[in-house]
């Protein structure tokens, strides 16, 4: 795939996202929704280690694992929290390394969007999410929820930059 074959993925992608975000979450939303969607696009697109002349040094890690709570709680009238539990990495520290976690939570009256910087040590680490509901009034009941995560670092096995990327979802979860 074409440098700038990868870019025109990349750039629909995220104004594909873009829209949808503006047409269910105002700005704020919409900015972190491309954000993460362009990182996505960029981190998924095939490369061929190859086609510099160079040979891959190793496998890169799995893909990121997530998992997302059942049970999430209404903080007020726009807020809802639960827990999302993330392994990604292990990557090297303090070399560039980024990591970004989003959920997604849709009710018949609304949706909402939230996001974390995991620790990508290779262990397991859960983190309290809050996802801001926008929408008609937040009420209890049943939601669906997705989850997508990218990460980048030094590989500290091979000393390469690698990516990873993870979804789960869509998930059933109650809402009290």
């Amino acid at each position: 795939m074409s440098r700038w074959t990868k870019f025109a993925l990349a750039a629909t992608s995220a104004l594909t996202l873009l829209v949808v975000a503006l047409t269910t979450g105002g700005p704020a939303a919409a900015l972190r929704a491309a954000g993460v969607g362009a990182a996505t696009a960029a981190a998924t697109a095939p490369i061929d280690a190859m086609a510099g002349g160079m040979k891959p040094t190793g496998q890169a890690p799995g893909p990121i694992q997530l998992s997302i709570g059942s049970d999430w709680m209404r903080q007020g009238t726009r807020d809802l929290t639960g827990s999302l539990m993330v392994t990604c990495g292990p990557f090297m520290t303090g070399f560039g390394e980024f990591s970004t976690a989003s959920i997604s939570l849709s009710t018949a009256t609304g949706s909402g969007f939230g996001s974390i910087s995991p620790i990508c040590d290779g262990a397991e680490h859960t983190y309290t999410v809050t996802v801001r509901f926008f929408g008609r009034s937040l009420q209890a009941g049943t939601g669906t929820a997705r989850a997508t995560a990218f990460a980048s670092g030094l590989d500290p096995m091979t000393f390469r930059f690698i990516f990873q990327t993870g979804h789960a979802g869509p998930q059933q979860v109650s809402i009290t």
